[in-house]
This record gives C-alpha cells, sequence and structure tokens, in this order.
C-alpha cells in the first residue's frame, strides 16, 4: 500500500487503474485466465468475491475495462466463502511472516492435494 499511495500522490493511478483492491482483483482474475490458457483447461473459469465488499464497484470497474466477464458476488455468510477467505488470510500471513500457523497447517492436512498445485 505504501508503494500505491506514493505513486497515487504522483500520477494519477487511482483515476486511470482504480482502487486497489480492484487493481489486485482484476489481476488475480487475468493470471487465472492465463493459467487456463497454458494449461487448456477445458471447464468455465469462473470468479467469485464476497458481496458488499468496499470499492466492490470500482472491482467491477477494473475488471470491464480488462475485458474481463464481471466476477459472481455470494453472500459473506455462504459456507465456501468463509473456508476460501480463511485460506487466503493464512496465505497472506505466510507470504508476509514465512510462518506457518497451526490453523494453516490443518487446513494443508485437510485437504492434502493443496500441496501438489500450490508453492508453499
Amino acid at each position: 500500500m505504501e508503494a500505491y499511495r506514493k505513486i497515487n500522490a504522483r500520477y494519477p493511478l487511482e483515476e486511470l487503474f482504480g482502487k486497489p483492491y480492484g487493481i489486485s482483483a482484476s489481476a488475480a482474475a487475468r493470471l487465472a485466465y492465463h493459467w487456463q490458457n497454458q494449461t487448456k483447461h477445458n471447464g468455465p473459469l469462473l470468479v467469485f468475491v464476497e458481496q458488499g465488499t468496499i470499492h466492490e464497484g470500482d472491482m467491477i470497474e477494473c475488471f470491464l475495462r480488462d475485458g474481463l466477464n464481471a466476477p459472481i458476488p455470494v453472500p459473506k455468510n455462504l459456507a465456501a466463502e468463509q473456508a476460501a477467505d480463511l485460506f487466503a488470510w493464512e496465505r497472506a500471513w505466510y507470504n508476509n511472516t514465512s510462518i506457518r500457523r497451526p490453523s494453516l497447517e490443518y487446513l494443508k492436512q485437510k485437504n492434502a492435494g493443496w500441496d501438489s498445485r500450490l508453492r508453499w
């Protein structure tokens, strides 16, 4: 965020490309679509986001500007959304600290196939 603020103070970054959440979500979706193209994955690739998230409108604008389908909003109380949110938080913690919390190890243990698809 520090780098974003620094650049945004000097250039119209937010006005041209959007807020950090929109830029990040759109970039993540583009990477997923790139993976799909590289692996020749045949099935549809759907992007889901938590409904009512702050800057949701800006994020949708980023998707559309980048030629992507708007993400599908899901209710915050949807069980699968909570699991994905927890996993994302644990991964962010690990990426920032290099510390594997017991809760991340528990998630990995319950979903052993993740290790073969994700880099730890």
